[in-house]
């Protein structure tokens, strides 16, 4: 499993992206199927065919709407951080990159 991940905009700095880094991490993982489900939810709420979807794994949810896609961390004691929220435009481009990422993962 991947333990870093770094997209165009990444600021190691921003804690909402610290929170996004560790759902595709630790809910995601290697998988590019998941990520490019989750992107595909995020398209429907941004062409307006779903008001709202929801992502969950082993450590986050996320509440994907209209005005930002929310992170939540799920387990005790872990993450201080969240709940943070990211625009969707963002969250669906770093889905896509790290779903790319994973399949260049498995094809070598």
């Amino acid at each position: 499993m991947e333990q870093f991940f770094g997209w165009t905009d990444f600021d190691p700095e921003n804690d909402a992206h610290k929170v996004l880094h560790g759902f595709l991490v630790m809910d995601i993982q290697d998988n590019a199927e998941v990520a490019q489900s989750v992107a595909n939810a995020v398209r429907r709420i941004r062409a307006g065919e779903s008001d709202s979807e929801e992502a969950g794994g082993n450590a986050y949810f996320c509440s994907i709407r209209p005005d930002g896609v929310t992170f939540e961390c799920i387990l005790d004691d872990m993450d201080d951080l969240s709940p943070q929220t990211l625009d969707l435009a963002s969250f669906e481009a770093v889905l896509n990159a790290w779903a790319a990422h994973c399949r260049q993962r498995t094809d070598s």
